[in-house]
């Protein structure tokens, strides 16, 4: 019996060092490839006063990290870009509290937005916002650029960010870069992202800004834990996106059929349809109104406005234009565009631009994984600034 005994001892430790050799393997393997680093936001996101929002209101990840930020199965990989944080956690090479400098031999800069802004695909110095460092103005004053923006921020956060800028810095000698995305509109209403933290306009009175929270619960802990200690999970959730992967095949024939590749949506009658497009654009066009009007009390003069610029980003068509356009984007961006010129501010469509440059050397401005602007679109982003602002180089 006792030979038995040990028997199964020697096979359940044979078995479990044979497991924990494979793990290693496997590690020491994903290590090699590489894994993604991983770049968390700060918590808690929370926001007890969105009229004078102050650090924890803002999204931020820790200070002065540095790491390479990855996407792609195999090297060379189509996203690989050394990243680092600043002094109040954004991806820029300009620190925050440079800005509070009075010397006025500078010409100071932010930019305010979402993932475009944050640009985690790119290295900092080749963002839009970064190149402009390597300026100046035509009075000789050196630009110092930096930003605020986080992946999923829409119109009513970018208020908060501002806001935050206005109360820390001096806003009013800044130049203020906003680019407007596909997303930014009616997804500035938790109706349409509930799930998402963050600032929202209220739909009831868009006046007031709402904040969802988002803070350190034992999930969160747990997921975190896992992803800074296991190379291999990395790999697999955020070098190729395996989540997405799950849910898409396994997961999707059980709960997530929505999510299954071909799944059509039962059809709703014509006239809920209809009712609910009517209601997004309605939305949109609020979010816009909302957004522009509460800008314009805090860039309350016309000199402000002239140095504040909108970014408008092309449709997603741009490499083919016998695909459709996006008519909610479109409709969105021209009511923007318009409304943001009546209150003095400075555009720069880049729809007219994007398809030029393309014409011309048939160069994508995103990535074969990813809709995010790569190096070349936020050099031409940084060019239209800079003949904007006339600057030279250094």
């Amino acid at each position: 019996m006792r030979t038995n005994i040990n028997e199964l001892h020697l096979k359940l430790i044979s078995i479990s060092l044979g497991f924990f050799i494979s793990f290693l393997l496997i590690e020491i393997f994903a290590r090699l490839l590489p894994a993604t680093d991983i770049f968390p936001l700060e918590l808690p996101i929370k926001c007890n006063n969105t009229k004078e929002p102050d650090y924890s209101c803002i999204f931020r990840r820790r200070k002065f990290i540095k790491g390479r930020y990855i996407r792609g199965k195999w090297p060379p990989f189509p996203i690989d870009a050394q990243k680092h944080t600043n002094d109040i956690g954004q991806f820029s090479d300009i620190n925050f509290n440079q800005l509070k400098n009075k010397n006025k031999s500078f010409l100071k800069i932010i930019s305010i937005g979402d993932s475009f802004v944050e640009a985690s695909q790119v290295q900092n110095n080749k963002t839009f916002h970064g190149i402009l460092n390597k300026y100046k103005s035509q009075d000789k004053k050196i630009v110092l650029s930096t930003a605020i923006g986080s992946a999923g921020n829409s119109l009513a956060q970018y208020l908060l960010h501002i806001l935050y800028a206005d109360k820390n810095i001096d806003l009013q000698q800044t130049t203020l870069i906003i680019p407007i995305i596909q997303n930014d509109f009616d997804e500035s209403f938790n109706k349409y992202t509930q799930s998402y933290p963050g600032a929202k306009f209220n739909m009831s009175n868009p006046k007031i800004i709402d904040f969802n929270e988002k803070l350190n619960n034992k999930i969160t802990f747990f997921n975190r834990f896992l992803i800074s200690n296991s190379y291999i999970i990395r790999y697999f959730l955020l070098n190729n996106n395996f989540a997405n992967l799950l849910l898409e095949y396994p997961l999707c024939i059980m709960n997530y059929k929505e999510n299954c590749p071909g799944f059509k949506a039962p059809r709703e009658n014509d006239n809920f349809n209809k009712i609910q497009n009517l209601e997004r654009y309605k939305n949109g066009k609020l979010a816009t109104e909302t957004f522009l009007e509460s800008l314009t009390k805090i860039r309350d003069s016309r000199e402000e406005r002239l140095k504040t610029i909108f970014v408008i980003n092309a449709d997603r068509n741009i490499y083919d234009t016998s695909n459709s356009k996006d008519n909610f984007f479109q409709f969105q961006r021209r009511f923007f565009i318009n409304k943001a010129i009546e209150y003095g501010y400075v555009i720069i469509d880049l729809e007219e631009t994007f398809k030029k440059q393309f014409k011309i050397n048939k160069k994508r401005f995103d990535f074969i994984n990813d809709g995010h602007w790569n190096s070349y679109a936020h050099r031409i982003v940084a060019r239209e600034i800079i003949k904007y602002l006339n600057l030279e180089k250094r």
